[in-house]
């Protein structure tokens, strides 16, 4: 079970250091999110972002809330159940908002949302000519808050997959992947192949840089670990992360500008190694779950982390709470 506290968050921008992103954005996703504000007025799904709460000081708080009976308690198509209390008295409300008040959020999930929430607030402002209203609605941002050391806390790996290369490209990437990463063949039979393969992913990168491969062609698969002679620090933190050294290493030194052309993102292995079976795709590469403490440490110093380098399952329900942005919430 995963416990996660709703609550509206100021919006801030990123160069104050309160809100955290690890993701990079693009612009037609934000319009699009900014649109849905401005015809609904309201935030249906919450951003999920995370916090450190090392002494556990807002446990007895959620205790004392979740003594109570919940105001829902539902389950969805997939069989997962949602239990929903509310925190209604201001004394935990004070004891909450005092904990947050000098505190960090990391956002997980929602990174689109959170910059059109701020484009939103702006937009609004500039409605009422410069009226200063700090409490309004608008000025804030409906999430999910999760501590890093919940158990429930999961974190799936996203996969990458290669396509369209010509011979004398495909050819390149490989010579460019072998100077870097020793190959050791991999046998895949039945139909737990894909796990196999992601599990011994798992199992090598545990103290190391490891990942999948599977393709092109009829090459079969292998697992990749880093050659020891490969200096990865020189080239700064966020190459702890293998879809960092495979894109910007890899890829990008042959394919230029044109890398996210070729580049798929899954986190179904079992699909990515479909379309390679099926021509799709010319290359699945299958990565280990993102690290939760070199996550805090890396975005925590101000770094942004390759384009779907985490997967935080499960998702967060949308419309189970609907977050109204007219009036004033002080």
């Amino acid at each position: 079970s995963r416990l996660g506290l709703i609550a509206c968050v100021r919006l801030e921008e990123y160069e104050s250091r309160q809100v955290l992103p690890h993701e990079y954005t693009e612009e037609p996703a934000i319009r699009d999110r900014v649109s849905l504000m401005e015809k609904c007025d309201a935030n249906f799904s919450p951003i999920m972002s995370l916090y450190r709460d090392t002494a556990s000081e807002l446990a007895p708080a959620f205790q004392e809330a979740m003594s109570d009976a919940p105001v829902l308690d539902v389950r969805d198509d997939s069989e997962q159940s949602f239990t929903l209390w509310r925190i209604a008295g201001p004394r935990l409300q004070e004891h909450i908002s005092r904990f947050f008040s000098d505190k960090a959020v990391f956002l997980a999930d929602g990174h689109h949302r959170y910059e059109a929430a701020l484009k939103f607030a702006q937009l609004r402002r500039e409605q009422e000519k410069g009226s200063a209203q700090p409490g309004a609605a608008y000025n804030f941002v409906m999430m999910t808050l999760i501590g890093f050391d919940d158990p429930g806390l999961a974190v799936l790996p996203y996969h990458r997959l290669v396509g369209g290369l010509s011979p004398d490209r495909l050819s390149q990437v490989r010579e460019r992947l072998d100077r870097m990463f020793e190959r050791r063949p991999i046998s895949l039979t039945g139909d737990q192949r894909a796990d196999n393969l992601v599990e011994e992913v798992a199992r090598h990168g545990r103290d190391r840089h490891a990942l999948g491969l599977v393709g092109p062609e009829e090459e079969g698969a292998f697992l990749l670990a880093l050659r020891e002679g490969v200096d990865w620090r020189q080239w700064g933190p966020q190459a702890v992360s293998e879809a960092w050294i495979l894109e910007e290493q890899v890829l990008k030194p042959v394919l230029g500008d044109a890398t996210l052309d070729h580049l798929g993102f899954i986190h179904d292995h079992t699909a990515a190694l479909g379309q390679v079976a099926s021509g799709a795709r010319q290359m699945a590469f299958l990565l280990k779950p993102f690290p939760m403490a070199q996550f805090e440490a890396i975005v925590g110093d101000g770094h942004r982390l390759p384009r779907k380098s985490t997967f935080f399952y499960p998702k967060l329900p949308t419309g189970l709470v609907i977050n109204q942005l007219e009036g004033s919430l002080l």
